[in-house]
């Protein structure tokens, strides 16, 4: 493994010198913006090198998916050329291991595809072609060795074999389904583009297929089997493009090239340009030397999200830049930093050093290394931050790091723990080798008990089937690996983190499934596979045609959950199950188009023979019908999804029914299948237009209902839909030019003439938020637009890119104001501007000046909100053409005083202001909104910057233990902005005292309104009752007078040592089963006066608490109705 790995680090040196030396190197940057995108050099494209000749011979027979022979098909066979295809090139870089034909290789490397297709090379050539004979026989001769792949191309199908060996004899090729992909090449713009070139090539394989594009940027590739491909297009001076298509179906939309961008910008280190640094954008591999003013330019650079590291020999710095579409360049600065060196050693447990370990960080910088004979590391320029460290050695378990930082711990020592290995070869009764096997080993040691059932599931295929670990890229010796595909030699290894008795099976398709136990450590298992039997059939409905995405399963009994061999029928229906031993079995089989349908049938398996099957699912009935609109006019090409509603079946585990889909022909008919008889629902989604009317069984009713539901087996349904309307316009430039690539409503456009029409999604007014690459966007409020109408914007004219600045000053002083948060909102909700396709600068911080900047918008009904921690919140209209604005915020009130006790010493305590809202006057303390404590230091207060409206202050009572708490009367207060007041507390005491009886019905009351009492609370003051529970709790809090201690009777409640005023009895219960009610009692107390009050409740319903909406605005750290902030730290992000 020591060797493997020396081999990947080398190779990925390598790649990164080979991608850096053919990158293009800029030049100093120019002074002036280029005005049109730079042009771009194109690769010149190599004569093509004749094919490799042999004298291997590969014969067989072409057939249909029900084994006859097909004759006059022809037959090529390609070659995957070592070092030179596609398919035989390493990804290189992050995955070495990948092909480089792969979808999943991606970044710089993908730019070394385009490279090498636009030169002409890559391809996996054809070195032998023929037509099958009339009994679909054939045979290709000349056949060098290596890597080949048969391919069968007709009209009638299409199949292909990605890996023959040359002497191959009694082959079949099967055609299957063959699919045409058919596109358009078009430029930013939307222009389509003639004679562009178009390369498709499949990804395991990379024969290519190449068309050139007509007048109308179309073309066209086919009959070709389907499956995953790899399509580039390209045409002079501009960017290939590259599409990844796990089906040939895939392609929905246009191929887009674009023109080439630059990124420019400086390298600095501190104040100071660095010359000569190597600037890099990692996922390109396009580099770039700085200029004697630090300054570079990187050219031919792809739209989109680009990181960029600057270098030196002694310093390294990061920058992410955006690329936008339209923009033709973007700038940015990179400061420098000086690099750390990150060293350790890695041991076992007994302190032995570990050498070829892998040590691999991940951060800022992505580097490996490995540990040498004493088991040292030592990475000798990282740059600063944070990094995730994975440590791995063959024989031990992986350990992982997270948020290592080396600039403050530069060394580090880790221990690995030794693992016990399993491994072994698969081979069969004969002694070969089995390759490719899956191999399945339990993630934990086997209990006692469980050792007479070392019963595995079947494995679950990850689409991958090269040797190693499956489930994703997952290191061979790491303990978590529980399924493995052994190589071409049968080899398969596992490692756990402790001996033990493990469970395995594994699993090839003829061979039997094998279920064993193994005893680790083991290194030198031989497992035996045997062959099993095959049962293979068709899927029929019940008008005999094929049925494909069958589930089927053999159990060993009709109440048996083990599942042994499962498949799923192909698109004739066909299915193959292999391995199976002797026995008796139930094949199930199960469909969930539509509604679950499922059947059984009875197997019987006496050898290793084949055992033919045709499984009869009876799939229901269909609805068949039109879509029209109001003019009796078809509507083609919609789209509509049925289901059968719940009721129709008898649900059971496992059910997981999909809908059954169909598209309406050229006459606006459909016909959905698979549906269980009684009621069903369609979904029917058509841009801008709303269903109007159904006519179905001989039923007439508007579209109103939701969902919509026909019967099963209506062949006469009618769906009439009403157009709701739209807009239309062009958008041009103050020039009257086009502007050709633009958003509306976060969608993408492209039109030459700068033209676009929308549908409306519901009828009344609509909004359009409309942004363009440096244009000023444009905010369209309430445009109306009459029912089933279009309506002709006309030109809209987007101005030049405007930012909106701005200064916010002191309004008394006019000092200006630092680090104030201005965000812009609609005026009439408080919400921030959504819908622009670009991101759009909306909120800004003031400098040390005062001064702010965002991207300016064109739009009515706007503010700017500025929000401060030492000023109240201003708002300020924004007009559509303002360009700059002077905000002078005004200084919230003060509020200033003391707090003493009756013999007028200071008290500490602290003061509460409540008030419904920040924003309106009044304190109707039943929506008590805010509740803001004022800390009282040595008996005085002081606090500024309140925001204006009519507060309660309320004193929080002072306890002391054996003491009488001391208690103070709340003071309303009214504060404007700038206003100062002085409101001082004394203590007051009283000597009067309150009783409270409380009638809670009597032995006649119904049980349905019998109260039961919950809770009761005495207040200062008037107070109405309160809509939710929730904010007298808020009350009772600051203004709450403590109740005598006689819990003994809930009915009654006593307060002594009152002073005179007015108080509220609130009385809380629940009525019946959960319905909470209150009872409110306003009382008068005199001084000195024993009052005693009887009560007979007048019970009012009230709610636990608001519904749990977060209001708008709310930009910060936000609490409302209970709901808490998110907690700091990467806890909460």
């Amino acid at each position: 493994m020591a060797t493997a790995l020396h081999k990947q680090l080398l190779a990925a040196s390598a790649f990164v010198a080979l991608v850096l030396g053919a990158a293009v190197v800029g030049g100093v940057l120019p002074g002036a913006k280029p005005a049109v995108p730079p042009q771009r050099a194109r690769p010149v494209r190599e004569a093509p090198t004749p094919p490799p000749r042999g004298d291997g011979v590969i014969q067989g027979r072409v057939v249909a998916w029900d084994d006859t022979p097909v004759a006059g098909v022809e037959v090529s066979a390609t070659l995957s050329l070592p070092g030179k295809s596609l398919s035989a090139l390493p990804c290189e870089g992050k995955s070495p291991n990948t092909l480089l034909s792969s979808p999943n290789c991606r970044g710089a490397p993908r730019r070394r595809l385009t490279g090498l297709i636009e030169q002409g090379l890559g391809a996996a050539p054809v070195v032998a072609r023929t037509t099958s004979s009339a009994d679909g026989t054939f045979s290709l001769t000349g056949l060098p060795d290596g890597a080949i792949a048969l391919w069968a191309l007709d009209a009638r199908g299409a199949g292909v074999a990605p890996h023959v060996e040359a002497g191959a004899t009694g082959l079949k090729l099967v055609l299957g389904r063959s699919a045409t992909l058919s596109g358009r090449v078009v430029d930013e713009a939307n222009r389509p583009l003639q004679d562009a070139s178009v390369t498709l090539f499949l990804a395991e394989h990379s024969r290519y297929f190449e068309a050139t594009t007509d007048k109308q940027g179309r073309f066209s590739l086919g009959p070709l089997p389907d499956g995953n491909y790899g399509l580039v297009a390209q045409h002079p001076d501009l960017l290939p493009a590259y599409e990844s298509l796990s089906s040939l179906q895939d392609l929905d939309d246009d191929v887009v090239l674009h023109a080439p961008r630059r990124l420019v910008g400086q390298v600095r280190d501190g104040e100071h340009p660095v010359a000569d640094a190597e600037v890099v954008a990692t996922g390109t591999g396009h580099s770039t030397r700085t200029s004697g003013d630090g300054r570079f330019i990187l050219e031919d650079m792809p739209s989109g999200d680009h990181e960029l590291t600057a270098s030196t020999s002694r310093k390294r710095g990061h920058a992410r830049v955006k690329l936008e579409e339209g923009y033709p360049e973007a700038a940015v600065d990179i400061e420098l930093e000086p690099l750390v060196s990150f060293s350790g050693t890695v041991k076992d447990p007994k302190g032995n050093p570990i050498p070829d370990a892998v040590v691999e960080v991940e951060g800022p910088d992505e580097e490996k290394t490995l540990t040498d004979t004493q088991g040292r590391f030592t990475f000798e320029a990282l740059s600063p931050g944070d990094y995730k460290v994975t440590v791995r050695a063959e024989g031990y378990a992986d350990r992982r790091f997270p948020n290592v930082a080396p600039a403050r711990t530069p060394t580090r020592d880790w221990v690995l723990k030794p693992t016990v290995r399993i491994r072994g070869v698969l081979v069969d009764t004969e002694g070969r080798p089995v390759p490719k096997a899956i191999v399945q080993l339990s993630e934990s040691v086997m209990d006692e008990d469980e050792d007479d059932k070392p019963w595995l599931s079947p494995p679950e295929e990850d689409g991958n089937d090269e040797p190693g670990p499956m489930g994703g890229p997952i290191d061979a010796h790491e303990s978590r690996v529980h399924q493995f595909r052994a190589d071409e030699n049968g080899r398969f290894a596992f490692e756990r983190a402790a001996p033990g008795r493990f469970a395995l099976r594994v699993d090839s398709d003829p061979y039997m499934p094998l279920h064993t136990l193994v005893d680790a450590p083991a290194t030198g298992l031989r497992l035996v596979l045997h062959p099993g039997a095959r049962v293979k059939g068709n899927v029929v409905d019940a008008q005999g045609m094929p049925l494909a995405e069958v589930k089927l399963s053999l159990r060993t009994g009709p109440d048996e959950t083990e599942v042994i061999a499962p498949t799923t029928s192909d698109e004739h229906g066909r299915f193959a199950l292999g391995g199976i031993p002797p026995g008796h079995y139930i094949l199930r089989a199960r469909f969930d188009q539509g509604a679950p349908h499922g059947t059984t049938l009875p197997i019987e398996v006496l050898g290793t023979e084949t055992v033919e099957a045709v499984v009869r699912l009876d799939t229901g009935l269909s609805v068949s019908g039109i879509i029209m609109d109001e003019s009796n006019r078809p509507i083609p090409h919609v789209r509509i999804e049925a289901t059968s509603a719940k009721g129709t079946y008898e649900p059971q585990e496992g059910d997981s029914p999909s809908s059954s889909p169909a598209i309406t022909d050229e006459q606006g008919r459909f016909t959905v299948r698979h549906l269980r008889p009684g009621p069903c629902e369609l979904a029917i989604d058509i841009p801008g237009h709303e269903l109007s009317r159904v006519r179905a069984a001989g039923t007439d009713s508007t579209g109103e209902q939701s969902p919509l539901v026909v019967p099963a087996g209506s062949t006469d349904v009618t769906l009439t839909f009403r157009y709701i309307g739209g807009v239309r316009g062009r958008l041009v430039r103050e020039d009257g030019t086009p502007i050709t690539y633009f958003s509306i409503d976060t969608y993408e456009h492209r039109d030459p003439q700068g033209a676009f029409q929308l549908d409306l999604q519901r009828p009344g007014p609509t909004q359009l938020a409309i942004s363009a690459p440096e244009r000023t966007p444009i905010l369209l409020r309430e445009v109306e637009v009459a029912p089933g109408q279009v309506k002709d914007l006309g030109d809209i004219v987007m101005k030049a890119r405007q930012p909106l600045r701005g200064r916010v000053t002191h309004a008394r002083t006019g000092d200006p104001i630092e680090g104030a948060w201005v965000s812009r909102l609609r005026a009439d909700s408080g919400d921030e501007l959504l819908g622009f396709g670009r991101d759009l600068k909306s909120s800004a911080v003031t400098g040390h000046d005062g001064s702010f900047e965002m991207d300016g918008v064109e739009a009515d009904g706007l503010v700017l909100e500025v929000s401060h921690d030492q000023f109240p919140t201003h708002r300020q209209p924004i007009g559509a053409g303002d360009t700059w604005l002077d905000i002078r915020m005004m200084p919230g009130a003060r509020l200033l005083g003391t707090v003493t006790d009756s013999e007028g010493h200071p008290v500490e305590t602290s003061l509460q202001l409540l008030t419904d809202s920040p924003e309106l006057p009044g304190y109707d303390l039943s929506s008590v909104y805010d509740v803001s404590p004022i800390q009282v230091s040595d008996g005085r207060y002081d606090i500024d910057g309140i925001d204006p409206g009519t507060y309660l202050v309320v004193p929080t009572p002072v306890t002391s233990p054996g003491k009488t708490p001391i208690r103070f009367k709340p003071q309303t207060v009214v504060l404007a902005l700038g206003s100062r007041h002085v409101l001082d507390f004394h203590e007051q005491r009283g000597n009067s005292r309150l009783t409270l009886l409380l009638s809670n019905g009597g032995p006649t009351t119904p049980d349905d309104e019998r109260v039961t009492l919950d809770d009761r609370v005495l207040v200062e003051g008037d107070l109405p009752l309160p809509e939710y529970e929730i904010r007298l709790q808020n009350a009772r809090g600051a203004l709450e007078v403590p109740l005598d201690e006689d819990r003994g009777n809930p009915a009654s409640a006593s307060a002594s040592g009152l002073s005179a005023g007015r108080y509220t009895y609130f009385v809380l219960g629940t009525r019946g089963r959960d319905d909470k009610v209150a009872h409110r009692e306003v009382v008068d107390v005199g001084p000195g006066e024993d009052i005693v009050r009887r009560i007979q409740p007048r019970w009012t319903s009230i709610v636990a608490r608001p519904p749990r909406i977060i209001r708008e605005p709310c930009r910060t750290r936000c609490s409302f109705d209970g709901w808490d902030p998110e907690p700091d730290g990467p806890e909460g992000q």
